[in-house]
């Protein structure tokens, strides 16, 4: 059994734009790049004519698939070539014998990063953390389920695939393997799947996507997918920075840390958004109701350090009366609890955290503050 996509016609923008703000399911955008371009720019003749012996780094896997360790290692090689080397390589190759993968090349850096033969969809993301890459893979080709911190829209420009997608609700079914950051990684190998070892894997809620040349597919940040080259196939994305909302899911949790860690989740906020801690307090609440403790936590503390640096300085130094001792020692308090989830995954009782959640939002909310 599997569960249909919704699809959009790509002249449907005002219907693209509102599924993207939502952008928290997938759906598939059918011809969105019209076939001349994608022979013209994006078949292997074109691109060949366009990148030429542009040095890139390309992976090879003796069976076909891009597979892991269960501890999360590659079992994989990579080596150098010029592009129309590999191209040929790549091509010409396909599975159960060795297979090639040209993954995640930067546009920019290969000199055909042209949007106007790139889909419509692409230019309504932003941000500058935003990037645009090419693939290629030998027929046969597979990568493992897995998902991405990312929002990702993804178009086929020659050959085809099949995508296959899992809710991120479904973290814990899909017995994920240990979080390091880059390896974001299931044990499950969707295409032999072994019911003694992985009872509860939800293969009822299956999304299967016969991707072809055209397409253009939204996978949003922490759903789970697996791909698999049907023939030699290329595609080009685009992946840009989630919204703080897209967090409020089980698999989010290792993400939020890593990000509370590095700058208080300052970084869940694009280049163009001032950091805010109202909405982060807000986020709480419902991650609360979603019993999401370990985001409310963080989402709570990342509010209250937003708040507590945002203090105007008669509140917040030497001179500060009684009650705004009170506020910074409340701030802290949090900040601290925040840090132990982080560093330790230690999180507050959900009632106390209900009381952190309700108090956090008070203080974010009342001055004084400093004005900007």
């Amino acid at each position: 059994m599997s569960v249909e996509v919704e699809r959009v016609d790509a002249s449907s923008s005002a219907k693209l734009s509102e599924l993207l703000q939502e952008g928290n399911r997938p759906f598939l955008v059918t011809e969105s790049v019209d076939a001349r371009i994608r022979e013209t720019f994006w078949s292997p003749s074109g691109l060949r004519s366009l990148i030429g012996a542009r040095e890139v780094s390309v992976t090879r896997s003796d069976g076909g698939t891009f597979d892991y360790t269960d501890e999360g290692l590659p079992l994989y090689t990579d080596v150098l070539l010029p592009f129309a080397e590999a191209m040929e390589l790549i091509a010409s190759s396909k599975a159960p014998g060795p297979c090639y993968y040209l993954r995640r090349a930067l546009l920019t850096e290969l000199g055909v990063d042209n949007d106007e033969t790139l889909p419509r969809a692409f230019l309504v993301t932003r941000g500058a953390k935003r990037s645009e890459r090419l693939w290629a893979s030998s027929q046969g080709s597979v990568t493992p389920l897995h998902y991405d911190t990312r929002n990702n829209l993804l178009t086929q420009m020659h050959g085809g695939k099949v995508v296959t997608l899992f809710p991120s609700s479904e973290h814990e079914r899909m017995y994920p393997m240990g979080f390091t950051g880059t390896n974001l990684l299931s044990h499950v190998d969707l295409e032999a799947v072994d019911e003694n070892r992985f009872p509860n894997f939800p293969g009822e809620l299956r999304i299967t996507v016969e991707f072809n040349p055209g397409d253009t597919l939204f996978i949003p940040p922490f759903w789970w997918h697996h791909v698999r080259s049907r023939e030699f196939s290329i595609s080009v994305n685009v992946f840009w920075q989630l919204l703080p909302e897209q967090c409020l899911v089980p698999n989010s949790i290792e993400y939020l840390r890593v990000m509370y860690k590095r700058n208080g989740l300052a970084d869940l906020f694009t280049d163009e958004e001032e950091p805010d801690r109202l909405r982060l307090a807000k986020l709480a609440g419902r991650a609360h109701e979603l019993g999401l403790n370990g985001a409310a936590t963080l989402f709570c503390a990342a509010s209250a350090r937003m708040t507590l640096q945002a203090l105007s300085p008669a509140a917040n130094g030497t001179g500060a009366d009684e009650s705004s001792a009170v506020r910074r020692a409340r701030l802290e308090h949090f900040i601290l609890l925040g840090s132990l989830a982080a560093l330790h995954g230690k999180i507050p009782k959900s009632s106390a955290l209900g009381s952190m959640v309700a108090e956090v939002f008070q203080l974010a909310s009342s001055g004084p503050f400093t004005s900007v």
